[in-house]
């Protein structure tokens, strides 16, 4: 037995000086209000949202390492971890606030217990012995942190932050307003975190054999992990439409024939409760889902030739990919769910996803090409060259088809089509793949939805049933990457040796594409306007003395 026992202790402090709304914001329900000087509102916020917080992190851990004999050997793990939850994430103290849809101070996760047992085998005898073979496997549990970046968010309600609001002002434009006195307003937007917030959970496994043959070593597994408690952004007091609703605004083309949302410009209407605002909800509800097998090959240097190479194959599902913004994800899948009752019909191919990978390095001495000169100076000439590199091929990221507009009357723009199963959709006529698509909006798409015939866009308020294509349905185009560096030594002097280096970035300028436009509001449904890299060639020179 090999005992050990630890702990660690982090003491995190964010000084944050945020001011947002500070300077004022006027909002306009569409371009003829903002044209005729007729705002929705104008909010101003008289307080900064800027706080000082403080997380302390603890970690306390038991291991035995058990050698059962000299080719078996258990690791065997026990760990409890814990931290506060600073200011409860900012929740609401006062009851007449709280019993408005508010949550209350989120409490700290003080239940994040968790084991790890793994093995080592090496077998004697037989095809597997001698022993060349490891086997290793093993399972845990691991928790996260809860991010700053809750308290960013949910820093800037009342009464902490306490906002002026004018109603409906005409002609004031762009002038700074006070509006009316600041005070508790249930038709103001809240974004919380809610009190049963819990630390993001991942329960891992893995199994694999290892093989040593000759000067190379091959490894063939399996891992896999389940992870529970993401953080995703939901809301607690979303919109609801009836049929009657929707069929209003699809014969009149008209999404204001309809009242609108409750909420700071105008009186209560269509939200599951109907006197309040938009909740906000930073929650830990976002499951996942990884498997892979791989492959990996490692040659070691030999006759100056080190070579190694890695092959998986996996799958990644989920039904959250961002809560936030963070604009390489949420331009392909929305950081928010269509349905905000229905989490379920999220599951899908994460936006992660990559079911093929593969990467090749390799690192070549040429010793040869000075050996083969009796001549000193050729030997100075084509000797001390070195040639490595790596290659590196990925399948292309998952993408949502979205509205971008409110179809579904819910608040959110991450409403999806329904999927038209003879419809057309053309792939990029020079890949075949969806580097870029042409979609027809006319009812013969792959996908139809509410088109206002004027806008030719999708008509917000139009649908309260939901679209039945999947999140993340569809593929981007795949990667690919070649670098390669050439180095040569020159020794001038025994005192004096300089390095020529050449390094090709993407060699052989292949052209890797992002995901293109998704977003079916957007007159460029369908293009790809990302940057697809192109070669780079950096020359060095190093002189050491």
């Amino acid at each position: 037995h090999s005992l050990k026992f630890g702990g660690n202790l982090s003491r995190i402090r964010l000084f944050n000086d945020s001011a947002f709304n500070s300077k004022g914001v006027w909002n306009f329900d569409n371009l003829q209000d903002f044209m005729n000087n007729r705002a929705a509102n104008f909010q101003l916020a008289l307080d900064v949202a800027s706080f000082d917080a403080v997380q302390l992190q603890q970690a306390y851990f038991l291991q035995d390492d058990f050698k059962v004999s000299r080719n078996l050997t258990f690791n065997l793990g026990f760990r409890y971890e814990t931290f506060n939850m600073p200011f409860g994430a900012f929740g609401a103290e006062d009851p007449a606030i709280r019993a408005t849809v508010v949550p209350g101070p989120a409490r700290s996760d003080r239940n994040n217990w968790s084991g790890r047992v793994g093995f080592a085998w090496s077998p004697e005898g037989g095809i597997f012995g001698n022993g060349k073979t490891v086997i290793r496997g093993g399972f845990g549990t691991f928790y996260d942190y809860l991010f700053f970046n809750i308290h960013t968010v949910t820093a800037s309600n009342f009464p902490r932050v306490r906002t002026a609001l004018l109603d409906r002002p005409v002609n004031l434009y762009p002038r700074q307003q006070t509006g009316a006195a600041p005070g508790f307003d249930p038709r103001l937007t809240y974004v919380n975190a809610p009190e049963n917030l819990q630390a993001p959970t991942t329960h891992t496994w893995s199994l694999s054999i290892q093989r040593e043959i000759g000067k190379n070593i091959l490894e063939i597994g399996y891992t896999g992990n389940r992870s529970t408690h993401g953080i995703r952004q939901g809301q607690g007091n979303p919109g609801i439409l009836t049929a009657d609703q929707a069929a209003l605004v699809r014969s009149t083309n008209n999404p204001n024939a309809i009242p609108g949302l409750p909420g700071v410009s105008g009186p209560a209407s269509r939200r599951l409760f109907p006197s309040f605002g938009s909740r906000v909800l930073i929650e830990s509800t976002a499951y996942g889902r990884y498997n892979a097998g791989y492959v990996k090959f490692d040659r070691r240097l030999s006759r100056g030739l080190l070579l190694g190479a890695n092959y998986t194959y996996s799958s990644n599902f989920s039904d959250n990919d961002e809560s936030l913004g963070v604009g390489a994800i949420t331009g392909s899948s929305p950081q928010i769910p269509q349905n905000f009752f229905d989490y379920r019909s999220e599951w899908s191919r994460s936006v992660f996803d990559r079911p093929q990978r593969i990467a090749v390095f390799w690192t070549y001495e040429i010793p040869i090409l000075a050996r083969m000169q009796s001549n000193t100076i050729a030997r100075n000439v084509l000797g001390g060259w070195n040639i490595n590199g790596g290659f590196d091929a990925q399948s292309g990221q998952p993408f949502t088809l979205f509205s971008n507009v409110d179809i579904y009357g819910t608040g959110g723009t991450a409403g999806r089509p329904d999927l038209n199963a003879g419809g057309i959709m053309t792939p990029d006529t020079v890949t075949a793949n969806f580097r870029t698509f042409v979609l027809p909006l006319d009812g013969t798409g792959l996908v139809t939805t509410q088109i206002n015939p004027t806008t030719r866009l999708p008509l917000a308020n139009s649908r309260n049933t939901f679209g039945n294509l999947g999140r993340n349905t569809f593929r981007g185009p795949g990667f690919a990457l070649w670098n390669i560096t050439a180095s040569k030594n020159i020794r001038i002097t025994e005192r004096i040796n300089t390095t020529l280096r050449a390094d090709f970035i993407n060699a052989f300028n292949m052209r890797n594409f992002g995901n293109p436009i998704t977003n079916i509001a957007s007159p460029q449904l369908g293009t790809n306007t990302s940057d697809p890299g192109n070669r780079q060639v950096l020359l060095s020179l190093k002189v050491r003395f």
